[in-house]
């Protein structure tokens, strides 16, 4: 075939070895499009300590976010590149949608194509968040063992397939391969395809990630599920950065597991699939039977296809509701991560609307789908509904799409539920006092006659002790304070907020939008954001939050 330059406007797969030898950068690319990976905090909190509801922690334990287990998310839904394969988004407003990105360490894309660039949409959707986002080679059948023939048969081969691998990762910016061998290997070069595993992961890099998914044995080179980590797949796994096991194991294989995996017990990831396919515990809701026992033995895990919730939707429940239940259960078992550098905005935009908003503005009445678009989410978005502006929907957040500052929704603080504090970010913005920050925060009444009622709780960590120390220690405890970012005169349970109270001030207001700003100092790490609100509040909408630094310098006046 002709290997001519092409211009690529629209995601997609490399579905063959001709095709991805012959792959050269395209002239116009959406590449140019995808986003650094943002830093996230080097700290972790555990699911189940963290709930929206809670006071600002003052001794809350926080784990060095390498030493927990981690949590790889496999999206496969309908062979994949549906309309999140638009560069420029899809006119639709249905479509499946991810928003649960402080729980997830890894998101993998994957289709039946033997290669699988991921979108530009989940690129950019998880780098927003600190999350790599991985693509996938497969082989599957007689064409799969044809091809690792071809390949095998000589060392251009390998180092052609290796070289071009690389190429496809970087220019795409994606963060490595999930590497799923679905058929026989011929047994006189099993050992060739070990070293091309580790060869393509020193190819990739320290910064890119290689997994390999429990499949081919070695060295007889059988297509045969070992389920566990055992010494039939174990040259692969230390060849490359963790293993993903397949999904008919029991607690006898996963404790045989940890004791093979030695030091390297969180690079082994328990396979659970949604769709409950010989899977532990059945799937679906029962998912989180599997995700526990998993959790019980500190292994990481895969979920497999958890747009389960979208696919198979229905009448009595519908997708938003099963989303949010789905993974409501699964949090106590996730270990969070949240922002780490400035300057942080967010709009709360989940990629996808019903209308266009600019500055509280509706720029457009046409529904729009663009995961790409997706803002920050907060940490803990599973008590989170979407609805219209309703407020006497007994929930104290949901996200409505009939108004919104910028993108296509915004947060909606309904009726008080008689909780006064409401935590929203985890995060791990580092200052040394020097210079100052300012916060700038939009609100709008849902009745422009009512009055807004709202502090916002900055909890500051003195310190959280050098890396290494949380390393040692796995999870440490640390002083905190909290610091009050005020716009109403009330202050709920003022023993717990012992700190200096920062006033607002009103830059402007805007299609009804109140534009707040707040400056304030602290020497530390801000690692929770928290908003306050006193009883029978009236509901108001949230459409903006950004913090960055200050341009000038402040020598003292720090918290």
């Amino acid at each position: 075939m002709s290997c001519n330059k092409i211009v690529d406007l629209m995601c997609g797969p490399i579905k063959n070895l001709e095709d991805l030898f012959c792959w050269q950068v395209p002239e116009l690319s959406w590449a140019e499009n995808v986003i650094n990976l943002k830093s996230k905090t080097f700290f972790s909190y555990a699911g189940k300590d963290w709930s929206c509801k809670d006071v600002p922690p003052t001794n809350v334990s926080k784990y060095y976010s390498e030493s927990v287990p981690k949590t790889l998310l496999c999206h496969d839904m309908k062979g994949g590149y549906l309309n999140d394969r638009f560069v420029n988004g899809a006119a639709s407003c249905d479509d499946y949608k991810f928003i649960h990105w402080s729980g997830i360490d890894i998101f993998v894309y994957f289709s039946h194509e033997f290669i699988t660039v991921p979108p530009l949409a989940w690129i950019n959707a998880g780098h927003r968040h600190g999350v790599p986002v991985l693509g996938t080679l497969i082989t599957e059948g007689e064409q799969g063992e044809d091809l690792w023939e071809t390949v095998l048969a000589s060392e251009e081969k390998v180092q052609s397939l290796i070289s071009k691998m690389n190429a496809v990762c970087n220019h795409y910016r994606f963060d490595g391969y999930l590497l799923n061998i679905e058929n026989k290997i011929n047994p006189a070069k099993v050992t060739s395809l070990v070293t091309f595993v580790s060869r393509l992961k020193n190819s990739l890099g320290t910064d890119k990630l290689v997994i390999w998914y429990d499949s081919v044995t070695h060295p007889e080179g059988k297509l045969d599920w070992q389920n566990e980590l055992n010494f039939l797949n174990r040259a692969f796994f230390e060849a490359c950065d963790g293993i993903y096991l397949n999904y008919g194991w029991n607690e006898d294989k996963l404790r045989a597991s940890i004791s093979r995996a030695g030091a390297r017990v969180t690079d082994v990831f328990v396979g659970v699939d949604v769709f409950g396919r010989g899977c532990y515990g059945g799937g679906e809701f029962n998912s989180v039977v599997a995700v526990a026992k998993a959790r019980e033995l500190n292994l990481s895990i895969a979920i497999f296809a958890p747009a389960w919730t979208h696919e198979c939707q229905n009448e009595s429940l519908d997708y938003v509701q099963r989303e949010m239940k789905f993974w409501e259960m699964l949090w106590p078992y996730l270990y969070l991560h949240g922002p780490a550098s400035l300057p942080f905005s967010t709009s709360f935009c989940q990629g996808v609307g019903r209308k266009t908003f600019l500055e509280g503005e509706a720029l457009t009445d046409s529904p729009w789908y663009n995961l790409a678009k997706q803002e920050y989410q907060l940490t803990k978005p599973s008590c989170i509904e979407d609805v219209g502006c309703n407020p006497d929907i007994k929930r104290c957040f949901h996200y409505t799409n009939q108004c919104a500052y910028k993108g296509g929704c915004c947060l909606l603080f309904a009726k008080h539920t008689g909780v006064n504090t409401y935590r929203l970010f985890m995060c791990g913005f580092v200052n040394d006092g020097t210079v100052s920050l300012k916060m700038i925060f939009a609100v709008k009444p849902m009745d422009a006659t009512k009055k807004i009622d709202y502090n916002l709780v900055l909890t500051v960590s003195d310190s959280l002790g050098p890396t290494s120390e949380l390393k040692n220690n796995s999870r440490r405890s640390s002083r905190s304070k909290n610091l009050v970012l005020r716009n109403s005169e009330f202050l709920a349970n003022e023993e717990d907020y012992s700190a200096i109270i920062v006033n607002s001030e009103s830059l402007k207001v805007i299609n009804n939008w109140n534009i707040n700003q707040y400056r304030f100092n602290y020497r530390g790490i801000l690692t929770d954001i928290s908003m306050v609100v006193p009883e029978n509040c009236e509901p108001f909408m949230i459409g903006l939050l950004q913090i960055e630094k200050n341009q000038f310098i402040i020598a003292d006046n720090y918290f």
